[in-house]
């Protein structure tokens, strides 16, 4: 089993240390840096940094390290940052139109491994691309038709991926007439 992880992604004006008081955050917590890579934008002076430890040995605790890297070196390099975990599966919708190849490899790329994600929904306002979620098995296609009244698509949307259900392989939900513009 691959160990746990976390990934701290950074973002500060450009100053001297940084990468000094990060990597020591971690080494002197137990934590085994695996992936750094770091970045300066010269013409506004911003740093940019991703870095990945293996939590295994990891001293501070996966629910306080934020609270701690904030207090001890966040504010003092007015440091901005997100802290992910490799555990961590998002949930997000693909949405499609009639052109197959972007569903094609967003897809592909899911069901090889490549994106730790959960994907519950595609949607699409035709049903061209429908054969595709089956063919993949493990997805619903939502199909909402463009109508005059963008709010009702809009609220329809909203209220779609709010109340996501996972749907086994190969079943599909399909949305035809629920937005018709009132007489």
């Amino acid at each position: 089993m691959k160990q746990p992880t976390a990934i701290l992604l950074i973002h500060c004006p450009d100053q001297p240390g940084i990468i000094a008081v990060v990597t020591d955050f971690i080494t002197i917590n137990g934590g085994n840096i695996i992936y750094l890579d770091q970045h300066v934008d010269r013409e506004q002076k911003v740093f940019f940094m991703r870095v990945e430890w293996e939590l295994g040995n990891f001293a501070i605790p996966k629910d306080k390290i934020e609270e701690y890297f904030n207090t001890l070196y966040a504010l003092k390099y007015d440091m901005y940052f997100r802290l992910y975990f490799n555990n961590y599966r998002p949930r997000m919708a693909v949405f499609v139109s009639k052109m197959s190849h972007c569903i094609y490899e967003l897809l592909a790329r899911y069901a090889a491994g490549e994106w730790n994600v959960e994907i519950p929904l595609i949607i699409s306002n035709h049903v061209d691309l429908e054969n595709v979620a089956i063919r993949f098995g493990f997805m619903s296609l939502r199909v909402f038709k463009v109508c005059e009244f963008l709010n009702c698509f809009v609220r329809e949307l909203a209220h779609s991926l709010c109340n996501i259900r996972l749907h086994r392989p190969g079943k599909l939900q399909k949305r035809h007439d629920h937005c018709q513009p009132k007489a």
